[in-house]
């Protein structure tokens, strides 16, 4: 079972892109919430990886895009400082993408779906990723990492953890890193403003009292705005 993830420091540079994706969201027409497709059809990539939300829980999505984000810091080093713009990206994806791992390990009753059930998906896809990697050092399992996204039957097909590699390897064979960051960016933060409506208040109040997990401010927007709740379009 997971030990629990440590706290992950959002950057400044989050709020503004939160901001944006609610004005972009909105254009003039009642506010509507994206679990990513939006991120994903705006960057013309719906097609081939509309498959990575097709899943029966939220955390299963973010676990998945969680996994490919990890592939790339870890096959993609020198792009941390290629481009302010791209930088930028790098840094919005990654960090939320970690934040959303600590809240699944932290706070998963302030998540999508049966707290239980999100823990028990967390430990399963970390159960698949040990096995996966067996162990050995640092640098083979690493190896074994970026190589693991090949094999399987089907886009859709394998654990959790096998399709997230799958997707880093896709994202990974995006020519354009600026690109590649600035869809993984948009995604996440579309996530996380998907996921932070809630039928459980009190327990973000109770966040609330002690200061507030990111999330639960970005619920209190949102919850100023009238959204309550979040519906998903049908796949295309």
């Amino acid at each position: 079972t997971s030990k629990g993830l440590h706290f992950v420091e959002l950057p400044d540079t989050l709020k503004p892109q939160i901001v944006a994706s609610l004005k972009s969201s909105s254009d003039g027409h009642p506010l509507s919430l994206s679990n990513g497709r939006a991120a994903l059809q705006r960057n013309g990539v719906s097609r081939e990886l509309s498959w990575t939300l097709q899943n029966e829980t939220q955390a299963e999505s973010m676990l998945i895009w969680h996994i490919a984000t990890e592939c790339l810091i870890i096959a993609l080093p020198d792009e941390e400082a290629t481009g302010t713009g791209s930088s930028r990206h790098r840094e919005v994806a990654t960090k939320l993408s970690r934040y959303c791992a600590y809240l699944m390990s932290e706070a998963p009753e302030l998540l999508p779906g049966n707290s239980v059930d999100t823990k028990f998906i967390l430990d399963r896809a970390m159960l698949e990723a040990r096995e996966a990697l067996g162990s050995g050092s640092e640098l083979r399992g690493r190896d074994r990492l970026r190589k693991g996204g090949t094999g399987g039957s089907g886009d859709a097909a394998g654990t959790i953890f096998t399709r997230g590699l799958k997707l880093g390897a896709k994202l990974e064979s995006v020519r354009e890193g600026s690109l590649r960051w600035k869809l993984m960016a948009e995604f996440w933060v579309e996530t996380i403003l998907f996921v932070a409506p809630s039928d459980y208040a009190a327990a973000h109040m109770e966040r609330l009292a002690c200061g507030g997990e990111f999330l639960t401010h970005v619920w209190a927007l949102l919850t100023h705005a009238g959204i309550l709740t979040r519906s998903l379009e049908p796949d295309p």
